[in-house]
């Protein structure tokens, strides 16, 4: 009853509604913008691969650097036992180190190396040293048109130990720096990478000899008066290199291998110093080689007749090239 009074009093009553109406907005409403292709961004810089950069840099470092090594040791053993031919019983050995390296960067070169050889022999156990030389070599050049280049170099180069006159004659004829030789020169340089000669002119080059044991200053020997430890020149130099590999490969290199040196220095109240220097090598397998080398020497003032060495060895041999 209650409930049908509330909807017939509803039902009398006016009805209304209420509306607020706002003022259009001056600011246009956002809309959504769909990008159909790929953002307008400019990439200035590259992307930074850190492992192509330290390639590059590897492959620049080996353009620019050639570093050789090479080590050599080589033996030669004869034992008799109740032979009833004569004999004696003999050992030698003979070792060899050398290094070089040459760097080239734009019209600048430089070329440096050490090397060292010694060798004993030992016949019914007395032992004696029949090798003894260490040298060092330093050249900078400057290229000046296509392959000759300004240069200036420094060579030294002696022995490691006292040497005696024979094996039974314990009389000092040598020691370290006694004799040492002292080189120094600037010039002209022709190298080229299609040729295997390097041949350096010096008009202006400097000789120095040295003895600084005092035994063997008195002597008088290798250019040196008497009781002087050193002797100086100056004169005119040439120096012919060559460094020359052919043959198939064996273990990653050629077969033959031949390097010499032919050094000339020319005192204008001296006769002339001449040094030849081979080396020739056969590598049979990567580590076993057979080696011939040979010098030849005149230097007046020590001899006055040529001087020359010569021997034949086989070994073993490790060598390294970065090229």
């Amino acid at each position: 009853m209650l409930f049908a009074v509330i909807v017939v009093i509803l039902e009398t009553m006016p009805a209304s509604a209420q509306f607020t109406i706002r003022k259009k907005s001056d600011v246009p409403l956002r809309q959504f913008e769909f990008l159909h292709d790929s953002p307008n961004v400019s990439l200035d810089k590259e992307f930074f691969d850190r492992a192509a950069w330290n390639a590059e840099r590897r492959r620049i470092r080996k353009e620019r650097n050639n570093v050789e090594f090479k080590a050599t040791l080589q033996t030669q053993l004869q034992q008799f036992e109740n032979w009833t031919s004569s004999g004696n019983n003999t050992f030698s050995a003979i070792s060899t180190l050398s290094f070089r390296h040459r760097y080239k960067r734009e019209k600048l070169n430089i070329d440096y190396s050490a090397s060292a050889r010694y060798g004993m022999n030992v016949i019914d156990d007395a032992p004696f040293k029949n090798v003894d030389e260490w040298k060092l070599n330093f050249q900078v050049g400057w290229t000046m048109h296509n392959n000759w280049s300004y240069s200036a170099s420094a060579n030294l180069r002696s022995q490691f130990t006292t040497g005696y006159k024979a094996r039974d004659d314990d009389s000092k004829v040598s020691a370290f720096m006694a004799p040492g030789y002292f080189e120094v020169a600037g010039g002209f340089t022709f190298s080229s990478k299609t040729s295997p000669f390097k041949i350096t002119l010096s008009p202006i080059s400097g000789n120095l000899i040295t003895v600084l044991d005092r035994e063997v200053s008195e002597l008088g020997k290798y250019g040196v008066p008497q009781g002087n430890r050193m002797e100086g020149k100056i004169g005119p130099s040439v120096e012919i290199k060559c460094d020359l590999k052919f043959g198939r490969d064996v273990g990653g290199k050629k077969m033959f291998q031949y390097s010499g040196v032919l050094y000339s220095f020319t005192n204008i109240k001296t006769d002339p110093t001449v040094r030849w220097e081979n080396t020739f090598d056969i590598f049979l397998t990567k580590y076993l080689t057979t080696t011939v080398y040979g010098q030849a020497y005149y230097l007046k003032e020590a001899s006055t007749s040529l001087q020359y060495q010569y021997m034949f060895t086989i070994g073993l041999a490790y060598t390294f090239n970065n090229q």
